[in-house]
């Protein structure tokens, strides 16, 4: 069909179109009442059916709704509600049922005192939901106001009814519930993709229930085991559930309030409610928002009125307790990523301010100023007679501002180097002596302990596939360290620059780190040299942490080594030999003296270091592969073992620590390891600030 234009080339008036009925409406943009068309836009129309007997429920009227997905994605729910009216409307002199079912915007939800919190507020979730299936059948069992109960039966096909209702006198026995019974098909010539994703229906299922403690959900897909949704506990108990009970307190805030919207005359006064159920958590963040159970993916003001005032009584309570200063502020930040929280507020449904077209969040200016009242007004209610816990939420979000401050101390140009490697000229560090080769199947790093050792290495190694970094005294221990101290370490950071995958620790403060890549990684072998004594088995330890807390994929795909250093040189006229352990020696003078050397020709020297060693000793028994002692770290299959092993190495533990020691380091004097020598490297100062910070976090 072609269309006039005007003498200006614009088109002329008959552009201009419109779809003659509701249906066509729906069916030809689904995306603009279902959200979308995909598989998504699909389920939204089982939500909408499933709400409406959740609705009921909240009000009071039957407590279980049956769902089930069949093989033909046929879509079933069935409730033990009040039954959807369905008979003559005495004001509109329409059927109930054409309303509802083959009618936008048909609701019996307009009236605030049926349906304070209702979900469905606009009328159009089981009219849309109609006009895009195959088929659809309603049966509605209810009683009357002249308390005669009946059977009604309406059907429809590919939008349209389909023959007459049938009015059914029910002969209704003892126990019979009243309630609605929907099956349907939807219409893939509406949807691209009715075949949803189970997982879709479960997240919603599971936040219905949440919501509405009362309410019981079965679900069943495609035959399938039955799911059931029920918790009696609410939003409280869901909450233990994400935080894996780790979170000792949840605080539930509630509150109530009338209210308009605007000054003008045309905003109508409301009453409205809120319940915050909220926790503190470094490890879990998760904010779940909801207006009358819809979920609200975009937050919005409720969200908002109960961050804000959040962080205005911890302020003013923390001044008032000398936990903060007359002018220290907390900041957006410092909650945002700590908070688990369920919020759920609730107006009439008609009087509903929605932001977006598909319901993400909610904007009525009164329902942000009830949620920082309620807030606020309950927080201090509860500080009263819970002063110590008050005291302790406040410790949890200033360790939060301590940690948001420390990310934002972390140099811009630190994160750069992580992000552009040694590539870029000029970037590599100083100290860095790289070899020739780019493959790094068959390139090597050694980290190796001190300049003098380094400067033995830099001779005795293969130039084109070997590359030494020193190391300058020991590094920070990584275990109980926050990412953002870490990363003002510039040897940690140069290590990370080197080997070039970047790092898997991740920080919620520290948003520019670039992705772990383990594919980037320069050297398939990472040496770790360092002296056989006390401190050299301190600083492998140490290097074992580093890469454990922030590169653990290094360690279970099997790139770092430790190079066994030697204690000994045996000497024999010409002829010596390197022996690594206090056995080895004691075998070998056994084994020369059984073949008749005498004694005053076994020279035997201890080496003090790596350092000490010229470019020849160190060839052959560090670096020379043929000669060189490797052994690989091995990453257990059971995570939590080398956990617990790390933790006995680097803990305070000191018989722990000797007994690991001993067993993984030959030649280590382990009398020496007492709480003033080898790993005292975590300072009592530093213990006590950890220990403070771990039981504030815990509480």
């Amino acid at each position: 069909m072609g269309y006039t234009r005007n003498k200006d080339g614009s088109y002329g008036n008959d552009v201009i179109q419109t779809m003659d009925t509701e249906r066509e409406q729906v069916r030809n943009r689904p995306g603009n009442f279902f959200g979308s068309s995909d598989q998504h836009g699909c389920a939204h129309g089982l939500f909408e059916i499933v709400t409406n007997a959740l609705d009921e429920i909240h009000a009071g009227i039957g407590n279980k709704v049956i769902v089930e997905v069949t093989e033909d994605n046929v879509y079933k729910v069935a409730d033990n509600c009040g039954g959807v009216p369905m008979d003559m409307h005495p004001v509109k002199k329409q059927f109930n049922w054409h309303l509802i079912y083959n009618k936008l915007y048909g609701s019996g939800k307009y009236d605030s005192k049926l349906y304070t919190g209702a979900a469905g507020l606009n009328g159009v979730g089981a009219a849309i939901t109609q006009f895009a299936s195959t088929y659809m059948k309603v049966v509605s069992k209810r009683v009357e106001s002249d308390g005669k109960p009946y059977i009604y039966i309406m059907n429809f096909k590919n939008g349209y009814p389909d023959g007459e209702m049938q009015k059914i006198n029910w002969d209704r026995k003892a126990g019979e519930s009243t309630g609605t019974y929907v099956e349907w098909q939807p219409d893939p010539e509406v949807f691209n993709n009715v075949d949803v994703d189970p997982l879709i229906f479960i997240e919603r299922f599971r936040q219905f229930a949440v919501l509405i403690p009362e309410a019981e959900i079965q679900f069943t897909y495609k035959g399938g085991s039955k799911f059931t949704f029920k918790y009696e506990g609410g939003a409280p108990q869901y909450i233990q559930e994400l935080t894996e009970g780790k979170l000792k307190k949840v605080l539930t805030l509630k509150g109530s309030d009338k209210g308009r919207d605007g000054d003008n005359p045309k905003y109508k006064e409301y009453e409205a409610s809120i319940e915050i159920h909220f926790g503190l958590s470094d490890e879990f963040n998760r904010v779940e928002v909801y207006h009358n159970g819809i979920p609200m993916v975009a937050q919005g003001v409720t969200y908002d009125g109960f961050r804000d005032a959040l962080i205005k009584w911890t302020e003013n309570f923390g001044k008032k307790n000398g936990k903060m200063k007359e002018r220290e502020k907390i900041s957006v930040d410092d909650v945002k990523n700590i908070i688990v929280a369920v919020i759920n507020s609730k107006c009439p449904g008609f009087l509903s301010e929605f932001k977006g077209q598909h319901k993400e969040a909610i904007g009525n200016p009164f329902l942000k100023q009830l949620a920082f009242n309620v807030t606020y007004g309950e927080l201090d209610k509860w500080a009263v007679t819970n002063k110590e816990e008050a005291l302790k939420l406040v410790d949890y979000v200033l360790l939060s501002k301590t940690a948001r401050e420390k990310a934002e101390s972390v140099k811009k140009n630190v994160l750069k180097k992580i992000a552009q490697g040694v590539d870029k000229f000029g970037s590599a560090p100083e100290k860095l002596l790289e070899c020739e080769s780019k493959d790094p199947r068959e390139s090597e790093i050694y980290i190796v302990e001190g300049d003098s050792a380094f400067g033995s290495a830099a001779t005795a190694r293969n130039y084109r596939t070997q590359a030494v970094y020193p190391l300058i005294g020991k590094i920070m221990n990584c275990l109980k360290k926050d990412l953002e101290d870490i990363l003002k370490n510039k040897v940690i950071t140069e290590l990370i620059q080197i080997l070039g995958c970047s790092l898997e620790a991740k920080s919620k403060y520290l948003k520019d780190l670039p992705p772990f890549d383990i594919s980037k990684l320069r050297y398939h072998k990472i040496i770790i040299s360092t002296d056989a004594d006390v401190d050299g088995a301190h600083i492998t330890t140490l290097m074992i942490t580093m890469f454990y807390r922030l590169m653990p994929s290094l360690l279970k795909q099997g790139y770092v080594y430790i190079a066994e250093a030697p204690l000994y040189q045996i000497t024999v006229d010409d002829d010596f030999r390197y022996v690594y352990s206090d056995e080895e020696k004691d075998a070998m003078v056994a084994a020369l003296r059984k073949n008749g050397v005498p004694d005053r020709k076994i020279d035997i020297s201890r080496f003090k270091g790596l350092g000490e060693m010229d470019d020849n000793q160190m060839a052959m028994s560090t670096m020379d592969v043929e000669t060189r002692r490797l052994t690989r770290i091995d990453y257990p299959e059971d995570d939590e073992q080398f956990k617990k092993e790390i933790m006995e190495l680097m803990g305070k533990d000191v018989s722990a620590r000797r007994d690991m020691i001993t067993r993984y380091f030959d030649g280590v004097d382990t009398e020496a390891l007492d709480e003033g020598t080898i790993l005292d490297y975590i300072e009592n100062t530093m213990y006590e600030e950890l220990e403070e910070d771990e039981e504030a976090l815990d509480d």
